[in-house]
């Protein structure tokens, strides 16, 4: 059966802000660094909820036992708890898990590209289809945004094995789709954070960015 809302969805695949890992500066404590990771979790959250009612998706969070289930109840997002001891089984068993719901595209991402727009999310299901999947290149060589369709599920494909966390994963899941007769289409290039500069970055850049143009 078919979820309420149609056949696609988007998942936030992240940490709970005490569980976030990232280490956006050495100089800030650990509390800062969480704030931090909050911030941009309810940014990108905020941007889901009103992407979703005007484009007709679900928004599906994946997180661990410590995120505020209030949050997600607040936006309306249905809620799937990671599964895997590392985050490569964590990111293949949300995708599959997602699937299961009853869902027929699935467009995902995490809560480090404040670039992300409507566009990014209407482009990646209209051009998901069972033979092509969609990447966001960030600009170090990660990605911001994965579309997949159902029929990947069943493809041969083993999603656990890409280079996840690396500045190869870009390259070798292209190299991996392609090689399984998957058309790969890339939406424009953008900046997740990693670190405080690339929040500096982000924050001097944004003033003087059209944000029509993603």
């Amino acid at each position: 059966m078919l979820p309420p809302n149609g056949r696609n969805a988007a998942v936030l695949f992240t940490a709970s802000p005490t569980r976030e890992r990232k280490r956006f500066s050495p100089l800030l404590p650990k509390e800062g660094n969480q704030e931090i990771a909050a911030n941009l979790l309810l940014q990108t959250l905020t941007k889901l909820a009103e992407f979703s009612q005007n484009d007709d998706f679900d928004v599906v969070i994946v997180s661990d036992e410590k995120f505020t289930l209030s949050v997600a109840e607040k936006f309306k997002c249905r809620f799937l708890l990671h599964r895997g001891t590392t985050f490569a089984a964590r990111i293949t068993n949300a995708i599959k898990d997602t699937f299961a719901l009853g869902y027929e595209k699935v467009t995902l991402v995490g809560n480090d590209c404040p670039m992300l727009s409507e566009r990014d999310f209407q482009k990646s299901f209209r051009f998901t289809t069972d033979s092509s999947v969609v990447l966001g290149p960030a600009k170090d060589g990660g990605i911001y945004l994965i579309g997949f369709p159902r029929s990947l599920m069943n493809s041969g494909i083993l999603i656990e094995k890409l280079p996840w966390k690396t500045h190869e994963i870009l390259n070798e899941s292209i190299s991996c789709f392609t090689s399984q007769n998957f058309d790969v289409m890339l939406l424009r290039e953008k900046q997740d954070l990693d670190t405080i500069s690339d929040l500096a970055n982000f924050i001097n850049a944004f003033d003087s960015t059209d944000e029509s143009s993603f």
